[in-house]
């Protein structure tokens, strides 16, 4: 085999990690529901987009909000 089994579990265990944390911080940040949900889904059907645009994003509308 290519990889070793038990590096992708590891890597599966990381995976889950971010997602579990990305969606805690998603849930208590956002206060509209659908806003929730669409980061939800995104993340699990789209880790890797989502993941960055949420970080790219979010950091934007941060700094959009602050100089307002």
């Amino acid at each position: 085999t290519f990889f070793n089994p038990s590096l992708i579990y590891v890597f599966l265990v990381l995976y889950f990690i971010l997602i579990s944390f990305l969606i805690y911080r998603v849930y208590k940040n956002e206060k509209n529901i659908l806003t929730t949900l669409l980061w939800v889904l995104l993340f699990i059907f789209a880790p890797i987009v989502s993941i960055l645009f949420y970080f790219i994003l979010k950091q934007y509308l941060t700094k959009k909000s602050t100089t307002t």
